[in-house]
């Protein structure tokens, strides 16, 4: 509560916030798990719990929407309860106490509740703290005003209207601003303040369980209780190792700027003990209702989820014919995400995939080493352009083609802490266990997806940004069940001299490597060696370790070797997340300032107007308005990512920002200009607002109020030219030194 209370949020909304969540998701997620699951721990339930939880507040929603009764919030998750309590089945099920080998640790958690602060710690330093409420003078980053829009749709329809164009349909993977809207319907705080504030406190929790949860399953039989704390801020924290940006490597796995990437990684976290439950042998169709819960969330989270979903269940698949064993339930753990896939074909979730194809390379162009050598001109890519290869690989020659090769094999390296744990499909031991296979198959199919597509705004690397948080719960799980416990098996060199090397080499890497304003094509190759010595430096190591213990005569097995390399790795990328997350922490803002230069700026003039709208009108009043662009000064070229109107005022607008519109999306894919800056498909819209305010045409004036039942005109007079008949011809009812409301009258 401290969080959202210290950064400008009313205790009240704050508590009933906080409230509403532990309603509609854990708490009947954490019944429905111990009434259809296998014992397991504290920890295992909470995290599994939380995340097929979420499945039942998305049907909270729905029914909630559907009936227009946000009270249902409240009534909902309790009944189902209650009814699992009334089966004696499930009611045996959900009171049977926890097995003694199951309870763990009082420490343990302890360590996790402390890893939950800290976690929640970071993201109130490098997000809340610095993202202003309205109405302060912000320079918000445009997409979590569009987030805020889906919030405000999705509180009076399941099928989200596009508040930014009247009578569209907004096409996009929105399971997480349905959350959002659950919450805010039953807490009554606006959608623009959970959005920008008030869901990332439960979020953060939801974060912190189940990629807990996930490091303890992958663990195996023994589970150490400090290795699920680790795994979390591994999870949580950018530990990547910085490369100058020569690689493309993916920073936190937490993505503040993406809820829709945090509601993804929540569900493919809880994913793998889902997918125990359904192949654990006995259990039956309970593991199959979980896993169905959790899919089915995962399938409007994101379009990335399933389809790595399908590469876990193949890799799992592919073992299990090679070595001639039960392929039944990894086959159907396969069939059921594409049986998912094909249901929401075609429907309003998924529209936001329509734009991905089949291109290798095209994540490439991220690389500023790449763009030195070939152009900032393949930045701006349409969907359209290059065939099988992206269209910097297809016109470059033999340079453009190394420097791929090295851009690759930096982002290898670079996101090494959370690739290295597939490294445990070496070991015979480890690819015993299918649901640690499945995960990796899931890490495997993440990270070569986003070189194997391409999609408008490179938002392929979402495929990788939202499995990392497993990968890094899967590297740090692998590692933990490599080495054998025991004082025997634990040789002090390898305890101490191969993570105080790691953190050596680290440290001097991350002190001398150039900055990515000072990569050139030229420095290329003793860049490139550069990049390789720390791993140059870890494989010393390890041979000296081994001939040290060879004079020692005590044996190391191959599998404490490889967690003595993950262990080598991890120590050398903390000295990379420090300089990573040290300048955010310790003061520098996340956003850009809010001065009238900044793109993103929107004044407290503009937001005090849009604010009096959503106090003073219908929920169901149309706004018309001049502001289309971002900045609001309608310029050539116009940036159409202009979302906080309807994101502040949660109304539905005749035309705002165009950009991400499913009309303007398929002329983008078209080829005729990227999204942000097309001319759009609703040129008569703009002239007949044009001609409203720019004119004060009675006749255009009537048009909006009879074709589009516009109410409201919200008039920004720093937009356009604003004509001084206007007030002649309707009703001012706001007015500050930006703004003008004028009350059209429709339907009054």
């Amino acid at each position: 509560m401290l969080a959202l209370t210290t950064t400008g949020s009313d205790s009240r909304d704050a508590i009933v916030v906080l409230l509403a969540f532990a309603v509609t998701a854990p708490l009947p997620g954490i019944a429905l798990w111990r009434a259809l699951a296998r014992p397991t721990t504290a920890v295992q339930e909470l995290g599994f719990g939380t995340g097929a939880g979420l499945a039942v507040a998305l049907l909270t929603w729905a029914l909630q929407t559907l009936a227009g009764a946000p009270a249902l919030g409240w009534l909902l998750p309790p009944l189902l309860i209650g009814v699992l309590l009334l089966v004696p089945a499930t009611r045996r099920r959900m009171t049977a106490p926890r097995p003694q080998r199951l309870r763990g640790s009082v420490a343990g958690h302890l360590l996790l509740a402390g890893t939950a602060a800290a976690s929640l710690a970071i993201v109130w330093l490098t997000h809340l703290r610095s993202q202003p409420l309205p109405p302060a003078a912000s320079a918000t980053y445009n997409d979590l005003w569009y987030h805020t829009t889906l919030v405000g749709a999705l509180q009076r329809s399941i099928v989200p209207a596009d508040l930014s164009a009247a009578g569209e349909t907004a096409e996009y993977h929105w399971f997480a601003h349905a959350d959002m809207a659950l919450l805010s319907s039953m807490s009554a705080v606006p959608p623009y303040e959970v959005v920008l504030h008030a869901w990332y406190v439960p979020a953060v929790l939801a974060f912190v369980l189940t990629s807990a949860a996930a490091v303890e399953v992958l663990q195996g039989r023994r589970v150490r209780g400090w290795v699920a704390p680790l795994g979390v801020l591994l999870a949580i924290i950018p530990t990547t190792v910085w490369a100058g940006a020569t690689s493309v490597s993916i920073g936190a796995g937490f993505t503040v700027l993406s809820p829709t990437s945090i509601f993804a990684s929540v569900v493919i976290c809880a994913a793998p003990g889902a997918v125990r439950e359904a192949l654990a042998a006995g259990n039956g169709w309970r593991g199959w209702v979980l896993l169905g819960a959790v899919f089915a969330a995962g399938a409007g989270a994101k379009p990335s989820v399933l389809p790595v979903f399908v590469t876990g269940g193949l890799l799992l698949l592919a073992l299990r014919l090679i070595a001639r064993r039960r392929r039944r339930s990894a086959a159907a753990l396969t069939v059921a995400p594409v049986l998912l896939l094909l249901l929401s074909a075609g429907t309003a979730l998924v529209g936001a995939a329509g734009s991905s194809r089949p291109q290798i390379g095209q994540t490439l162009a991220l690389s500023p080493v790449l763009s030195a050598l070939v152009g900032d001109g393949y930045r701006r890519w349409s969907p359209g352009d290059g065939g099988v290869f992206a269209p910097l690989l297809q016109d470059g020659g033999r340079a453009t083609w190394a420097l791929a090769l090295l851009v690759l094999l930096g982002s290898i390296a670079a996101n090494s802490m959370r690739l290295l744990g597939v490294l445990g499909l070496l070991d015979r031991r480890v690819r015993g266990d299918p649901v640690w296979v499945w995960a990796a198959g899931t890490v495997i199919g993440g990270f070569t997806a986003q070189w194997l597509l391409s999609h408008q705004g490179y938002s392929q690397i979402y495929f990788w940004l939202g499995v990392t948080p497993l990968g890094a719960a899967l590297t740090i799980a692998t590692a933990a069940r490599l080495w054998p416990p025991g004082s025997a098996s634990h040789p002090r060199l390898l305890h101490l001299l191969v993570p105080a090397a790691g953190l050596c080499v680290g440290l001097v890497q991350a002190l001398t490597l150039p900055r990515p304003g000072n990569i050139t094509v030229d420095r290329a190759a003793a860049l490139a060696l550069q990049l390789a010595i720390p791993y140059i430096a870890g494989a010393a190591v390890l041979v000296l370790v081994l001939l040290l213990l060879r004079a020692t005569r005590r044996p190391v097995r191959r599998a404490q070797w490889l967690s003595a390399g993950i262990v080598y790795v991890l120590a050398l990328c903390l000295p990379f997340a420090a300089m990573e997350l040290g300048p955010r922490v310790t003061g520098a803002a996340a956003l850009p300032a809010p001065t009238g230069e900044a793109w993103r700026a929107v004044s407290s003039a503009e937001q005090e107007a849009a604010l009096w709208v959503a106090e003073n009108s219908p929920t169901d009043d149309v706004v018309a308005t001049n502001v289309f662009c971002q900045p609001v000064e309608l310029i050539e070229p116009c940036n159409t990512q202009s979302f906080w109107l309807a994101a502040i005022a949660s109304r539905q607008l005749v035309l705002g920002g165009w950009a991400y519109t499913t009309d303007n999306t398929e002329l983008s894919l078209e080829g005729l200009d990227t999204r942000a800056y097309a001319d759009g498909p609703f040129p008569e819209r703009v002239d007949l607002i044009e001609a409203a305010v720019g004119e004060g045409s009675p006749d255009a004036l009537h048009q909006l109020r009879e074709e589009y039942s516009a109410d409201l005109l919200f008039v920004s007079l720093r937009a356009t030219v604003v004509s001084p008949r206007l007030d002649e011809e309707v009703e001012a009812v706001f007015e500050n030194a930006e703004v003008r409301v004028y009350d059209l009258g429709a339907g009054r």
